[in-house]
């Protein structure tokens, strides 16, 4: 679960938490239920990018 500051945008997030804001549409499909919203306010739960966070999880430690 991921959760938001006052602000955010689905790029802003796909960049802070998956290191390119190529993963916000993956974000954004998680989290279809927030399409609407261009920023967010503080403290808002989005589910992760379920395949975002496969691969993150698959970079050697010394990668991330």
């Amino acid at each position: 679960m991921l959760r938001t500051m006052q602000g955010d945008t689905f790029e802003e997030i796909a960049w802070r938490e998956y290191g390119s804001t190529s993963h916000a549409e993956a974000l954004m499909n998680a989290n279809r239920d927030k399409i609407e919203r261009q920023e967010f306010e503080a403290g808002v739960e989005l589910k992760e990018a379920e395949t975002v966070r496969q691969q993150k999880e698959l970079k050697a430690p010394w990668q991330s």
